[in-house]
């Protein structure tokens, strides 16, 4: 009995090291997910505007190809005005005349609009790669790595402490492992073993104080106790 009280405690103290690991396993993908979205971030503003680039050049060159074409049909439209012979003719090709202009206008104003992004666009698309490779994204890229490292590092010590957990458990008699099992599912604040001094005489998981027969039930050392109060496994530690 004395040894099961014995491997409840060191269970316990197993448990204490195995929440803390998980605490700091469930934030640090927290952590990794903020430092990827960053990296990725300023990665996805390079490309962005690489792809913008792209696209305003396509549109110029296809601007370009239409811009042709008017003209070419501008010109023939002007070669028909030396072989007209009535008013009604000569409206319908001044009209054409017209519309190829107006066309080769609007095409020309989209294309000096495109000419005047695109100015601007390959200073921002340097600076943007320049900052790729600056000090500050570079430690980004470190840390990510160290983090990744210490997940790693964290989910090992917590294999360890999972096999300690599990050996242990087999050293301690069922009764016992029951009720603390029953303990660590209902409670979330780790407080399933309560030690009891002869200075205090209270349950150190609740503080609230023991009944004289109970204390002399835990000094006793002989027995499974818990605590009337909170349920706790009550364990005797001498002076």
């Amino acid at each position: 009995m004395i040894d099961d009280i014995k491997g409840i405690l060191e269970l316990s103290d197993i448990d204490v090291r195995r929440l803390e690991l998980m605490r700091k396993r469930r934030e640090l993908p927290l952590a990794v997910e903020k430092l990827k979205k960053e990296i990725a971030g300023e990665a996805g503003m390079v490309q962005e505007c690489a792809d913008r680039i792209t696209a305003l050049e396509a549109e110029n060159k296809q601007l370009e190809d239409t811009t042709r074409e008017e003209k070419d049909l501008l010109r023939k439209s002007e070669d028909k005005l030396m072989h007209i012979s009535t008013n009604a003719e000569y409206d319908a090709v001044h009209t054409e005349i017209t519309g190829h202009k107006n066309k080769i206008n609007a095409i020309e104003d989209r294309m000096l609009s495109n000419m005047a992004e695109l100015e601007k666009l390959g200073p921002k698309k340097q600076e943007l790669e320049s900052r790729l490779n600056n000090e500050d994204l570079t430690q980004k890229k470190e840390m990510l790595i160290q983090l990744n490292a210490e997940t790693a590092a964290l989910d090992a010590e917590l294999a360890v402490e999972e096999n300690n957990r599990n050996e242990k458990m087999k050293s301690i008699g069922g009764n016992f492992v029951r009720v603390y099992e029953r303990l660590q599912k209902n409670r979330k604040n780790g407080k399933h073993i309560g030690v009891v001094e002869d200075k205090s005489k209270i349950c150190s998981a609740c503080a609230c104080s023991l009944t004289s027969q109970k204390y002399i039930e835990v000094r006793r050392n002989n027995s499974l106790q818990q605590c009337e109060s909170c349920g706790a496994i009550l364990v005797w530690k001498s002076e």
